[in-house]
């Protein structure tokens, strides 16, 4: 909805721009061409930052819910590892071989099958 509103903005802006201002009309199409970029690179931009929360709300859930992810090269369970919510990190828990390694959840996959 707030695409709307920003462009009902653009859009008034632009007619402002065309009727109480003496700029060449190459220039006002070029600036309205870079607003439109600018809103459309916005909007692919949000999307593709909703679809990683998505992917990380999925793999939070799926670690709380006691199964195993694969980050990089390793098997990342609640045995091993702690989440740290506010940065979405996995920390290596002491007397772990894996004591002090930190992976960022985004770069993990969830383990599907029993033979992986």
């Amino acid at each position: 909805m707030g695409y709307i509103y920003t462009l009902l903005i653009v859009i008034l802006f632009l007619l402002v721009l065309h009727y109480f201002t003496e700029m060449s009309n190459e220039y006002k199409i070029t600036f309205g061409g870079m607003m439109f970029a600018l809103i459309v690179g916005a909007y692919f931009y949000n999307q593709s930052q909703k679809e990683y929360q998505e992917h990380i709300y999925t793999l939070v859930t799926a670690y709380k819910q006691g199964k195993t992810l694969r980050c990089k090269d390793l098997k990342v369970s609640q045995e091993n590892f702690s989440l740290s919510i506010g940065t979405y990190t996995l920390i290596g828990k002491k007397e772990t071989p894996h004591y002090g390694v930190m992976i960022d959840l985004g770069e993990c996959d969830i383990i599907h099958g029993s033979n992986e």
